[in-house]
Formats: C-alpha cells, sequence, structure tokens
C-alpha cells in the first residue's frame, strides 16, 4: 500500500474518532440534563417532534425549537418546521396563538403559492377567526391558479385531500361565497 492510500485511511479513522468523540460529548450533555440543540434544522425539527410524541422527555421548548427550525430558511425543514408549530398553536385556540398560525400560514402560502395545504389551512383559520372576507380572497386566489391547470395535475399536486384539490377548492369557495352573500 502506498503512502496516498495510508492517508486516505488515516484521515477516515481521523474523522471517525472526532464524530465519535462530538456524539460522545452530547449524549454526556444530555445525561446532565443539558440538551444540546443540533446544528441541523432536519435534526432539530425531528427532535421537536419526538418531544412532541414522548412529552415526559421534553426538556426543551418545543415551539422554541420549531420557531428557530423555521427561521432557518433552510428548505424544507423551515417550512415543515412553521407548518407544524402553526397546528400546535391553533389547536390553542386563544387569539394569540390563532393569530400567530394565521401569520405562520400566511408566510408560509405567500412563499410559495402552491403551497395548497398552507393556503387551505390559512383559509380554514381565517374562517374559524372570523374573516370570511379573507378566506374568500384566498379561495378565489387559489381557484385563479388552478383554473387553467387540467385535473390530472392537480390529483398529483402533494397533500390533496380525499376528493381532490379541484374538490376540494370549489367546494370551500362555493361555501364560503354563500356565507359572505348570506
Amino acid at each position: 500500500a502506498g503512502p496516498s492510500m495510508i492517508n486516505g485511511i488515516i484521515e477516515h479513522n481521523h474523522t471517525d474518532v472526532v464524530s465519535t468523540l462530538l456524539v460522545a460529548l452530547r449524549c454526556a450533555a444530555h445525561v446532565r440534563g443539558r440538551g444540546v440543540a443540533p446544528p441541523h434544522p432536519a435534526d432539530a425539527y425531528r427532535l421537536a417532534l419526538h418531544f412532541e410524541r414522548h412529552p415526559g422527555l421534553a426538556d426543551g421548548d418545543i415551539d422554541g425549537m420549531l420557531r428557530k427550525t423555521a427561521a432557518t430558511a433552510r428548505l424544507p425543514w423551515s417550512r415543515h418546521a412553521a407548518r407544524r408549530l402553526a397546528t400546535r398553536l391553533a389547536r390553542r385556540g386563544d387569539p394569540v396563538s390563532r393569530a400567530e398560525a394565521t401569520q405562520l400560514l400566511e408566510h408560509l402560502w405567500r412563499g410559495d403559492p402552491w403551497d395548497l395545504r398552507a393556503a387551505r389551512s390559512l383559509a380554514i383559520a381565517l374562517q374559524r377567526r372570523g374573516d370570511r372576507g379573507a378566506a374568500l380572497r384566498v379561495c378565489e386566489e387559489v381557484m385563479a391558479r388552478l383554473r387553467p391547470l387540467p385535473r390530472s395535475t392537480l390529483d398529483r399536486i402533494r397533500g390533496a385531500p380525499r376528493h381532490g384539490w379541484a374538490d376540494d377548492w370549489e367546494r370551500r369557495l362555493s361555501r364560503l361565497a354563500r356565507t359572505q352573500a348570506g
């Protein structure tokens, strides 16, 4: 074996030793009760979900972890975290939490007008807040985007409800229009 091969093996082993040491230090910090924030948004998002599913383990502020991850603007994790945070806030039901949830959903949808799940959640949040006019405007904007597309394309857009996006938005739009008129 030549020197270049040996150097590659030494470098690989060095990386393994350093990685193992970092994992050991993180584990030791957790054992001592000091959670260590994950360096990557994907890890932070997954850790927040883990704590959410296992409340007894939560050694940190789940909403704070999701907010931090959402603020990184590292796709897709920042969007996942913002959507999860909006869901958590909306479920609380108090006006301040619902307002923050609505702002998050608006930001998600405006950031990606094809994020129909965010638009749908936003329309529902606005309707529940009693702002049917704003919910109707969201529906009209979405329908203006969807109308030119063939149904087969709409059915492939991620996160479609059981009856498909077109039917869902048409029902939502007609229901809101009826309540606005009545």
